[in-house]
Order: C-alpha cells, then structure tokens, then sequence
C-alpha cells in the first residue's frame, strides 16, 4: 500500500522552525534535518504502520539522526502528519493537535 500524506499547517511549521534553528547553528544542517523528515515521510508512506503507537490513534516516527519525531495518524489509505515535535517537548504538546 501506498498511502498519500497529508501535512497539517502546525506541522509545516514545525519543520520551518526546526530548519531555520538548525541552520542557524551550522549552515546545511536544516537542510539535512528536512531531508531525513522527507526520508521518514517516504518510509510512512510506504508502510504506515511504522511509527509506534503513542496516544490512541497517534504514532510516532522517529526522524533519523535528530531528537525529534514525526506524530501522525492514519485515516484509510491517508496519513495525516499533525506534528514534527522534539523529543524532549512535553506530551500534552502534541495530545493537543490531535484531531
């Protein structure tokens, strides 16, 4: 199954926000950050069931070489990403964009 995703506006944001921390710490490293989402979002599509089962419906993938993970959800042959959140933010940060 290939299963189309769906990034929520929050989620755009976070991965915005993540990319220009990262590049402000060293030039290129936001670009490597959005290249291994985009890796990770191509492995959800390819195999949804992925990530781990956090909340409920909620599942977290885990963007490779950095402290952060991609929480999504899926509704049928759709992943809907409602948020790229670092690994140390508190749970009720991301309980909050579920839909």
């Amino acid at each position: 199954m290939t299963a189309s995703i769906i990034i929520r506006p929050a989620a755009e944001a976070d991965i915005q926000e993540a990319r220009d921390w990262y590049e402000r710490k060293r030039p290129g490293l936001g670009v490597t950050f959005v290249t291994r989402v985009d890796e990770g979002l191509d492995k959800l599509r390819r195999s949804p069931d992925l990530g781990i089962l956090v909340h409920k419906q909620l599942r977290r993938l885990a963007v490779d070489r950095f402290p952060y993970g991609i929480f999504y959800v899926i509704e049928g042959q759709r992943i809907i990403v409602v948020g790229v959140i670092h690994g140390r933010r508190a749970p009720r940060h991301w309980k909050r964009r579920l839909p």
